[in-house]
């Protein structure tokens, strides 16, 4: 199969979840396909053996931080209509030249849905791939957003209660979105690899968040003034005060400013590591892993927890239900809700035999539902072979 795929937000690697999965999964089908991938020459991704395209963008960074002035409403106007432009003639291009099988398109956007539009003139199979709703987001891209689903053919989506969460956020998409062709397909992850040491890691951390907490997005998104306030309430209420390492890409004085300037008594920032056998490690290195999202897909980091038999605690948002069988596998709760957290969080830190238990079950479940080969070999390419025949 010849197989292009667009993301207009397919960042480094070791960014996000959706970037992992989307990396994986290129390398793993280009070992049989002939695999084209188009980008926004912002992203600097190279994957040996797969034909990259980069559109040309101009004002990359507007949008990045929150203005109101006129001067830059007329750089976000002529960054739109520019990049619009740019994003059709190198689409035009490349498929004037190139034969493509099925176009994958990623998460919705303005962009998405000129490809989708462009990919239907040139009769291209098309999917539009969602990985996971924006918790916060402004109504332009939101309505962008759904413009790419109600335009969209074949809907791709990891998990039914994702779905759910994008029409419970729209009027539109409570109409639009029921008559649309949809197939679940869930996340992967390298199970293999994410499996436990042989050698005992000696738990030398009360829990462990990994996420990345750069911009007012992300550290709403993740759920971090939960887990604060989890942490301060326990602290008050238990007088129990907490070992807790925090994973990931972080701006400590934007989380100074938006939670608290203590925020450093109660967290141990080690920011982002590279090396997944340092990070396997560290993840191992604590006794509970936590997810206190209030926005998520089907998060990578936790399932990759799960995999390596930690007991976890996440929060009721997204594809998590499907992952987590409450006091089977794993503890929920509802996304928010701190006092339940802290609550859950004292519970399983006092009961081991209840860690063991939940751990065990976890990597259990990943195995047999979530392991990326199986994923890829037994249902994505085969869902793709279908959607060019017919």
């Amino acid at each position: 199969m010849k197989l292009l795929f667009y993301s207009l937000n397919f960042l480094p690697k070791d960014i996000g979840g959706m970037e992992i999965q989307l990396y994986h999964l290129i390398k793993k089908l280009k070992k049989y396909h002939e695999i084209s991938l188009v980008l926004p020459s912002r992203h600097n991704i190279l994957i040996h053996g797969v034909q990259t395209y980069r559109i040309p963008t101009i004002f990359p960074h507007w949008g990045q931080k929150k203005e109101y002035q006129l001067k830059s409403f007329l750089i976000g106007f002529i960054s739109l209509l520019c990049n619009s432009l740019a994003t059709i003639f190198y689409f035009f291009w490349i498929y004037m030249r190139k034969k493509i099988d099925l176009v994958n398109v990623y998460q919705g956007s303005l962009f998405a849905t000129i490809v989708l539009f462009l990919s239907t003139m040139f009769k291209k199979k098309t999917t539009l791939n969602l990985r996971g709703p924006e918790g916060y987001s402004t109504k332009f891209n939101q309505f962008l957003l759904e413009t790419s689903i109600i335009l969209s053919k074949l809907i791709i989506i990891n998990s039914p209660s994702m779905l759910d969460s994008y029409k419970s956020k729209s009027l539109m998409l409570k109409h639009f979105a029921n008559k649309k062709n949809v197939i679940y397909i869930p996340n992967g992850i390298d199970v293999h690899f994410w499996s436990p040491n042989s050698k005992r890691i000696k738990n030398d951390k009360d829990l462990i968040f990994v996420g990345n907490l750069l911009d007012r997005s992300h550290i709403i998104n993740k759920g971090f003034k939960v887990l604060y306030d989890a942490i301060i309430y326990l602290k008050q209420i238990y007088s129990l005060s907490l070992k807790i390492e925090v994973l990931g890409n972080h701006d400590l004085a934007l989380l100074k400013k938006l939670i608290s300037k203590e925020i450093e008594q109660h967290f141990i920032f080690k920011g982002l590591i590279r090396d997944r056998n340092v990070l396997k490690s560290e993840i191992q290195k604590a006794k509970v892993f936590i997810l206190s999202s209030l926005s998520e897909g089907m998060p990578n980091s936790l399932m990759e927890a799960m995999a390596l038999e930690m007991p976890c605690i996440a929060s009721d948002v997204g594809a998590v239900k499907n992952l987590i069988d409450d006091r089977v596998n794993g503890l929920l709760y509802e996304r928010g809700n701190y006092i339940k957290l802290a609550k859950l969080i004292f519970e399983l830190l006092k009961d081991e035999n209840l860690q063991k238990k939940l751990g065990m079950n976890a990597r259990k479940k990943i195995v047999k539902y979530y392991n990326l080969d199986d994923i890829i070999h037994k249902k994505i390419e085969k869902i793709y072979q279908k959607i060019i025949e017919n």
